[in-house]
Parts: C-alpha cells; structure tokens; sequence
C-alpha cells in the first residue's frame, strides 16, 4: 500500500452493555494530548493476564523500557509522567 491510508475511522458502535454503561456514566469527553501518548510492543508469547514481555515507548519524548511484568510498565508510566509534570 503505497502512499495510502493506515489509519481508518473506528467505528461508533458499542461492543458491549458495560462500554455502554461506562460511557453513560462519564459525560465529559476523554482528553486525550498527544505528549500522553505511549506505543506498547508486546511480544508474540505475551500473555497479559499470565506473562507481560515487550516493550513500550514514549511517543514525545522517545524514552524506552522493555517490561517484563505489569508492575514495570506501570513504573515507567509513572516515571515518564512524573518527568513530564516537573518538566524533566
């Protein structure tokens, strides 16, 4: 596909009666800034609920961490997010 579209409108139909559900009760719209964007790679024998291997990067600021447990994306998370509110 050269020089065409990867990105496609999503859409606006509901899943489920939960997502529905969640949706009522936030009436406020997501604010959703690009520098609060993060890519997350997991690997092909990735399990989430069981195994969490991969890695995940920062879009704005590049920052990498590869994780291997849900306790470690979390903490890179918060790092990267604690860097952004002091201005790191």
């Amino acid at each position: 596909m050269v020089g065409g579209r990867i990105v496609v409108r999503v859409a606006k139909t509901r899943n489920s009666r939960r997502s529905a559900e969640r949706t009522a009760s936030s009436p406020a719209p997501l604010e959703l800034p690009a520098d609060r964007a993060f890519v997350l790679h997991l690997d092909a024998h990735a399990r989430p609920s069981e195994r969490l291997v991969g890695r995940i990067e920062h879009v704005t600021s590049g920052k990498v961490a590869h994780v291997t447990s849900l306790r470690e994306l979390v903490a890179f998370l918060a790092e990267v997010l604690g860097d952004e509110a002091t201005g790191d």
